[in-house]
Order: C-alpha cells, then sequence, then structure tokens
C-alpha cells in the first residue's frame, strides 16, 4: 500500500548538511520524501563513516566480496540507515536520489544507537541474503 504525502513525517540531515537539508517532493515514481541533501549517487564506505561521525548511528549495507560475482561492487551501497535523536530512517537509492522507505520513531528513552544498530542488523542480514541468492558465487 502506498502512503500519502501527508502521512509521511519529512525527515531532514540538519546536523550534517546545514540549512540546505530539506525534504524535496517526491517523484512521479514514488510518493515518499526524497532527500535532497545526499548527493545523488550510491554512498562509499567512506561517505558512510562521515555520516556516522555526525550522527548518533550512520550505517549501510554493503555486498561482502565472499558472497557476490565480482562484477557486483562492495564498495558502494544504495541502503543507508540513519539514527537521530527523534527517529531512525531507512533510505534506498533510486535514480531521483536518496528515498525514504522507513521512519521509525524513538518512543520513550530508547537509545537511537540501539535503534539504529537493531535495524540495520536486521537490513544488512536480509540484504546479504538476497545478494546471495541474486548474484552468489557458484560454489559447486
Amino acid at each position: 500500500m502506498r502512503r500519502r504525502n501527508s502521512d509521511i513525517k519529512p525527515f531532514c540531515l540538519f546536523a550534517f548538511y546545514g540549512n540546505n537539508a530539506v525534504a524535496a517532493s517526491p517523484s512521479n515514481e514514488t510518493t515518499e520524501p526524497i532527500i535532497e541533501s545526499i548527493p545523488k549517487r550510491p554512498l562509499t564506505k567512506k561517505d558512510v563513516e562521515k555520516l556516522d561521525e555526525k550522527f548518533p548511528f550512520a550505517g549501510a549495507t554493503f555486498p561482502r566480496q565472499e558472497d557476490v560475482v565480482d562484477e557486483i561492487p562492495t564498495n558502494i551501497t544504495d541502503v543507508l540507515i540513519v539514527s537521530t535523536e527523534n527517529s531512525t530512517v531507512i533510505m534506498q537509492y533510486y535514480q531521483q536520489g536518496w528515498v525514504v522507505g522507513e521512519e521509525l520513531p524513538h518512543d520513550g528513552d530508547v537509545d537511537p544507537v540501539d535503534v539504529g544498530r537493531i535495524a540495520w542488523e536486521k537490513y544488512t542480514k536480509d540484504f546479504h541474503r538476497q545478494m546471495k541468492l541474486r548474484y552468489g558465487r557458484d560454489n559447486a
């Protein structure tokens, strides 16, 4: 089920990108907000490390070299998880930019690092399983 824009809370990365951080209007292909402040390209491990220095948690899914054929790059990601004090956001990169796929509000006294890490572990485990099924090496 697709959500309407009015059902989605905008997410801005003011802590990292300054006043240029805005949740832009969604493209014709999605009703999810697009994060304009992140470069419109898959991110490298170094990019994610820089984000992790600025937020309570930032992580990404990267293919493991031992799980995929050589043609699949293992140094870039198209799935990003970022935790702020108020929420954890899971983003996916598409041609139009970084799109918010899921936002997990932090209720009560939860630790944003813990929520981010749990989300990262869940998405990473599923991502690695999918990558191995789709692009895995033939170990026979």
